[in-house]
């Protein structure tokens, strides 16, 4: 406020005229509303409201727990959505977003989380050859065998069916036949916390060819 102030001894006389509000302070952008969240698979949207027409970015901030808050992601003016691939290694459930321009930023939005779980299945990607050439296929999580069903599909994402939990060691490895003939297990070092489904990119079946997975199903 621009007020004008005179003072005289132990007397204060304060002389108010036209105190009008700071112009830097009226063009930072108003703050962004109803940040909310929705997880599918391993896909994290945030979507927000708009309230200004001056704003030149907005700035996605996250933490874990009660740790410090850190940016994320920015977007240009007027973008009110955000994707976040939230795969098991990720672990920063807390979320808020502000606008941004010129003069300064807004206050924050709402704080969101992602829900998390204790254990989750595993999924593991099944290569195009997957099955060429294999009379059987099972999976070995440490020392327990599941056969491959029929309902699997070549270069798609499975579910094995096992459960596993948060804070585990496990090793995952691929069989003609079960317990023997394994090939290599694969180390699992599982999260503190899972969110949704959980995907694990270095883990995948094939009989000839080694591939890359795709990217997981949103």
């Amino acid at each position: 406020m621009k007020c004008v102030k005179y003072i005289f001894g132990v007397l204060v006389f304060i002389l108010v005229s036209g105190c009008e509000k700071d112009p830097i302070e009226s063009k930072v952008p108003k703050a962004p509303t109803n940040f909310s969240v929705s997880v599918s698979s391993m896909w994290a949207t945030f979507t927000w409201q708009d309230n200004s027409d001056d704003e030149t970015k907005f700035y996605i901030e996250r933490k874990s727990g009660s740790g410090d808050w850190s940016l994320r992601y920015q977007t240009d003016a007027n973008e009110t959505t955000f994707k976040e691939h939230v795969s098991w290694a990720v672990s920063y459930p807390s979320y808020r977003v502000y606008a941004y321009n010129g003069y300064g930023k807004s206050d924050y939005s709402n704080v969101v989380s992602i829900t998390t779980y204790n254990s989750a299945y595993l999924w593991i990607y099944l290569c195009p050859d997957a099955f060429t050439g294999c009379s059987s296929s099972y999976i070995n999580l440490s020392g327990n065998c599941r056969a491959i069903t029929g309902a699997a599909t070549p270069g798609t994402w499975y579910n094995t069916g096992f459960e596993i939990l948060a804070n585990r060691s496990y090793a995952v490895a691929m069989c003609q036949s079960c317990p023997s003939d394994c090939g290599s297990p694969t180390a699992i070092e599982t999260p503190e916390v899972f969110f949704k489904i959980n995907y694990y990119p270095d883990i995948y079946f094939y009989c000839q060819t080694p591939c890359t997975p795709s990217d997981p199903p949103e």
